[in-house]
Order: structure tokens, then sequence, then C-alpha cells
């Protein structure tokens, strides 16, 4: 179908009040044509997040910088309120603005801006320290606040309009903490003594041992949510269900964070203190409760957006989403990694 049949179906959709269908159509017909005026118009109108919103109606500009209703639609956004942040119970208003100040304040002395090397639909440009800290923590409290509730209806609606970015991000999110914790492998040594056995040739050996243990970290946090939406993805097409790929990626990034977040901080300790103490049950276990918690949120999320649940389809989707994803996981870390260590070992008798 081509750009301009999906913009014309996207539009009826929009004024059906189908936003959904509507910001996926126009989502569509964007990737056919980049250049289509109407689809990012219209794209504008249906997205209900005001930033995105922007982001869309900034693109009709560029494409025609003389349009009148991509003007007065960023008019309305500038004149809109500010939304105001709802402190949670139990913290204060004055509480909540010193933690905005302390990530300002971070994000200035951590300074940075730079463009994506790769195209990704929805992503700024260019990318600051300033978005990744403040969209950051958004995402996080989103997360947290799913969780917290059970709320299944908001990953369907955090789901709805998402874009190839908005799923990225999210799991950039884990994978950036996964790699973090994993720099603490290097403190661990001077805790086991690992470093000082055949010290200098040691410390040479740990430094390259931590660094290949970070990128496989963190490339295992995303083969594992490729893993997640490949057998998902996989197992709804053998089942007839049409899938948008944005819409259900970001419900797996979204449900496969919180794995990926405890994973860190319990990594963090592990990877400090783990010759001292006895953290090699808790570091399966609560990881695995977050992954099990997961494929619940899933599968009422699936439930309804797929249907089928006489054939417990929510379940089943949701259950190899999850398993897919931590056995790619644990068989990145478990087997290349201990691979790895074993070379090393030997070559610099650590």
């Amino acid at each position: 179908m081509d750009s301009s049949s999906l913009v014309q179906q996207g539009i009826a959709a929009l004024k059906s009040n189908d936003k959904a269908t509507a910001i996926r159509l126009l989502t569509e017909a964007i990737k056919e044509d980049r250049s289509n005026v109407d689809a990012w118009l219209y794209l504008g109108a249906a997205i209900d997040d005001p930033s995105r919103k922007r982001q869309a109606f900034e693109q009709v500009l560029k494409l025609d910088p003389g349009n009148t209703k991509a003007k007065n639609a960023l008019a309305r956004l500038d004149a809109a309120p500010a939304p105001q942040a709802v402190p949670t119970a139990g913290k204060s208003a004055s509480s909540a603005a010193s933690t905005g100040q302390s990530l300002s304040a971070l994000a200035e002395k951590i300074h940075f801006s730079f463009k994506l090397p790769v195209h990704i639909d929805g992503a700024p440009d260019p990318l600051t320290s300033e978005y990744c800290i403040e969209k950051g923590r958004e995402r996080i409290l989103q997360v947290w606040e799913i969780f917290r509730t059970q709320n299944s209806g908001g990953l369907i609606s955090a789901g709805e309009n998402a874009t190839q970015w908005d799923y990225t991000f999210v799991v950039g999110i884990g994978v950036a903490a996964i790699a973090f914790s994993s720099v603490f492998y290097f403190i661990g040594t001077l805790f086991n003594g690992e470093m000082f056995r055949h010290f200098p040739i040691s410390i040479f050996g740990v430094l390259l041992l931590t660094i290949f243990y970070v990128v496989i970290s963190a490339g295992a946090a995303v083969g594992g949510f490729a893993s997640a939406v490949f057998a998902s993805e996989w197992y709804l097409k053998s089942q007839s269900i049409t899938v948008t790929p944005s819409q259900h990626r970001m419900y797996l990034a979204l449900a496969f964070l919180p794995f990926l977040l405890t994973s860190a901080v319990i990594g963090l300790f592990s990877n400090t203190f783990g010759g001292l103490l006895c953290l090699g049950f808790f570091t399966w276990l609560i990881p695995l409760a977050a992954l099990a918690f997961s494929v619940y949120l899933l599968m009422k999320a699936f439930d309804q957006v797929y249907g089928g649940v006489e054939q417990n389809r929510g379940l089943i989707t949701s259950a190899i989403a999850m398993a897919a994803g931590w056995f790619a996981n644990g068989i990145a870390l478990g087997i290349v990694f201990g691979i790895i260590k074993l070379i090393l070992t030997a070559a610099f008798r650590l």
C-alpha cells in the first residue's frame, strides 16, 4: 500500500477517534515516504505526548516552512501550561524539587550532545545528557508505577503511541545499568586478591577481563531483549495474529526493564563483594522474581491486545518472551564469558 493511501486511512481513523490505529497507519506512511507532510501533520494531531507532538509538527515545518496548521499547533503547545509533577505518597514537594535540581546538576556535570550514527524513528536530534537523564527518570518512574499498581492498562497505553526510539531507549536504560554494575567486577578483585596473585601481570589480566565482562554483560542484555522480541512475534504470527512491531516491542521493553535493573543492582553488590558475601542465591532469585511478575503483567496486557484468553494466548506469549530473554541472557553470561574467563585466567595466571 502506498503512502497516500495509508495517510487517508490514518486520517479516517483519527476522525473516528481511533488514535491507536491512526498512529499506526500514519507511522507506516512515514516509513514509506518520510517527506509526506500530511502524514507528519496528522501524526502530530493523533499523538497525546506533548514532546512527540512537537517533534512531528517541527518536522512538518522542516518540509513545509509555511505550513499554517503546524505553526498554529506549535503555538498552542507553547501557550499550554507546563505539567506539574505530582509527588508520590510520602514524598514532599520540596523533596521532589530537590531531586529535579540534583538531576539537572548531574546533567550539567556530564554534559554531552551528539547525533546518533544511525536513523531511529522518533529519536531526538541531537541526543543530549539532559534528555537522557530526564527521560530515563520518567521511564523508570513509569515502570515503577505500572508494577506497583499492577496496571496492565498502563502498559498498554505506553505501547499504543510508541516509536522505534521509545523501546530502544527503554532497553538502553537497562543496558546502561548492567554495564555500569559490571565495571565493579574490577573492584571485586581487590577484595578477593585476584589482582595481586602475580602482580604486575595479573593486573592487566583483570583489566582485560573486566572489559570483556562489561561488553558481554551489555551484549547479553541486548541479546536477551532481541530474543524475547523474536520468539514472541514468531509465536503470535504462527497464531495468525497481526503484530504492530513498535507497540509490541514497547510492551516487552517496559516489562524487561525491571529484570535488567534488578540484575544490575544485584550485580553491583555481587561483583564488588561476591568473594565476601553469600550472594549467589539472591543473584538468581530476585531478578527471576521480577521476570515472573513481568510475565503476569504481560499476560494481562496481551489478553486484552491480542485476545485468545481461552487459548491462554497472553500467558503463552509472555512466558515465551521472558523465557527466551532470560535464556539468551544467561547463555551469553554463563557460557561466553565463562570461556573467556578460563582463557584469560590461564594466560595471566589469575
